[in-house]
């Protein structure tokens, strides 16, 4: 999410990496990228209040002047799997989906939505477990992380965005579906949220000396893409 509108700049670390996104120089943006941390959200990313995207959005937007009148907002072709991953390891010597079974996987998904969004259905269970190819393995982690990147990520971007559309406010949208060549994910795991930063701030050209081609050009197109967003909307 960018901000495209505002006049008014606060951070060195928002003013260097605004800098370095106007210019479009590959080099610039990734020694920007060097010191942008949470505190450079405020000014650049769409905050409203305290937070991020706070619970009540729509009278957060209705109070509050707007630091942006055009956003960017993307989402990613499986924003859970990261995070999976992440609990999986938790509680996992290896990295392998193949021997979860489907139980395991529905048991984790009511506990989750239980413990995140207060409530339990199964029709929602149904929704994401009960097609005809979801069985033991990748095809349930797939199910729940779908059910969790949808719940904490797709759905409350989608929100916002359409919260934030109005007579004098645009949303343009976009879906990632890349992967670096080389990094360290499981074989199970599909283009994520981290993935697409790793393109977008030009992290791929850290992660290995020997960035591949198709690596560096994806990554040069992708900050491209949001430099010129950034710069002229």
């Amino acid at each position: 999410m960018l901000d495209c509108g505002s006049l008014e700049r606060t951070g060195e670390v928002s003013k260097r990496w605004r800098a370095a996104c106007g210019s479009k120089n590959v080099s610039e943006i990734l020694n920007a990228t060097a010191g942008f941390t949470t505190q450079g959200l405020d000014g650049f990313f769409p905050v409203i209040g305290d937070d991020l995207i706070p619970v009540r959005v729509g009278k957060a937007l209705n109070s509050r002047r707007l630091n942006a009148r055009e956003l960017l907002a993307g989402i990613s072709s499986a924003e859970g799997d990261g995070l999976i991953d992440f609990v999986a390891k938790g509680f996992r010597d290896n990295t392998d989906a193949a021997d979860i079974t489907k139980r395991t996987m529905v048991f984790f998904a009511r506990g989750m939505m239980i413990t995140l969004l207060d409530l339990e259905s199964q029709s929602i269970i149904d929704q994401y477990f009960g097609g005809p190819n979801v069985g033991d393995g990748v095809e349930a982690v797939h199910a729940a992380a779908d059910l969790l990147g949808d719940s904490q990520l797709g759905c409350p971007m989608l929100g916002f965005a359409k919260r934030f559309l109005g007579p004098d406010t645009a949303v343009f949208m976009y879906k990632f579906s890349q992967q670096p060549s080389k990094i360290g994910w499981p074989t199970w795991v599909r283009p994520t949220h981290a993935d697409e930063i790793a393109f977008a701030l030009g992290s791929v050209f850290k992660l290995e000396s020997d960035v591949s081609d198709n690596d560096a050009k994806a990554a040069e197109n992708f900050m491209h893409i949001i430099s010129t967003f950034s710069h002229t909307g």
